[in-house]
């Protein structure tokens, strides 16, 4: 007879602990934990320019789901598959011209901190990328200190600033932050060696991203 009391007790729990999840269901946020990407190559150097002395790249992408957290193939370049791209500096959201129909885009915040950005303001604005303008215009600023870097024309580094977050709109609608942390090779800025192993080891990103799934702003 105790044993019959004793699991009538704990169907009772089982149901009302279930019954209070699914109540609390519409209230509950589900956000993943922050995500790091190493060593994400992002174009090759072919040579250097004889005016500027910049590095000179084959021109390709490399393609990367946000949602799915893996790299994407160039063959699927005009899919709704890939969030993001990345060929040296620049980088591409799935949106406008950028190689597919997505309904992404993004923008750079200035003057806050990753771990401060906790909610996307509703009025926010997000661009979309245009590579068939001229100049060409993307949705995450380019440009030495406009964007996400720094570049040191003296030592020829290329350097995240501080208190820049890139928010960005998947292809699908849904919505992250990045934080760009470094563009060398282990993830460590060279602070040796001459100029061309210097430019052997950049494009090599290192960041780390918050995806939120269920489509809202908040992370």
């Amino acid at each position: 007879m105790r044993k019959i009391i004793n699991q009538v007790t704990l169907v009772l729990v089982v149901s009302v602990a279930l019954f209070a999840c699914s109540k609390d269901d519409t209230s509950i946020v589900v956000v993943n934990v922050d995500k790091v990407v190493n060593d994400l190559r992002a174009d090759t150097i072919i040579g250097k320019d004889l005016i500027t002395g910049m590095p000179v790249s084959a021109g390709k992408y490399t393609f990367y789901s946000l949602e799915r957290n893996e790299i994407v193939a160039n063959s699927d370049s005009a899919t709704s598959k890939w969030d993001v791209a990345f060929a040296g500096t620049t980088i591409l959201t799935n949106s406008g011209t950028s190689y597919s129909n997505g309904i992404g885009g993004g923008f750079v915040y200035k003057g806050i901190l990753y771990d401060t950005l906790t909610t996307i303001s509703a009025d926010s604005v997000f661009r979309t990328d245009n590579t068939s303008a001229s100049p060409k215009i993307y949705a995450i600023t380019t440009g030495n200190t406009k964007g996400w870097y720094n570049y040191d024309f003296a030592t020829s580094l290329v350097t995240p600033l501080a208190g820049r977050v890139l928010v960005i709109k998947t292809a699908s609608g849904k919505y992250a932050k990045m934080e760009i942390l470094n563009y060398y090779k282990g993830g460590v800025t060279p602070t040796t060696g001459t100029e061309e192993e210097k430019l052997a080891k950049q494009r090599y990103y290192k960041f780390r991203y918050k995806f939120q799934p269920n489509g809202t702003k908040t992370f």
